[in-house]
């Protein structure tokens, strides 16, 4: 099972080395949920660690225009920790 989480995120996109804007970016991202731990199953043998949720797919559009690409590693971690966030709301 699956479900999908979409916002917007805003970027300071920077236009020259003293000027930067603030842009929206369009966020839509399908997430597999984590499991809980458990610590013995029924029949007593060790359980299992919890896991936490995942994200499948990742899209980010600046005005209908994937720039995934485009944006540093640092960003998309960003966005991929919000869209994590916005699964558990």
């Amino acid at each position: 099972m699956t479900y999908n989480v979409t916002f917007s995120f805003e970027w300071e996109r920077e236009v020259t080395p003293d000027e930067f804007e603030y842009v929206s970016l369009d966020i839509e991202a399908t997430i597999a949920p984590g499991r809980a731990a458990v610590m013995y199953l029924k029949n007593g043998d060790p359980g299992y660690p919890a896991e936490g949720a995942e994200i499948n797919e990742l899209t980010i559009k600046l005005n209908g225009v994937d720039v995934y690409g485009q944006l540093s590693p640092e960003i998309i971690e960003e966005i991929e920790l919000q869209a994590l966030e916005q699964a558990d709301d």
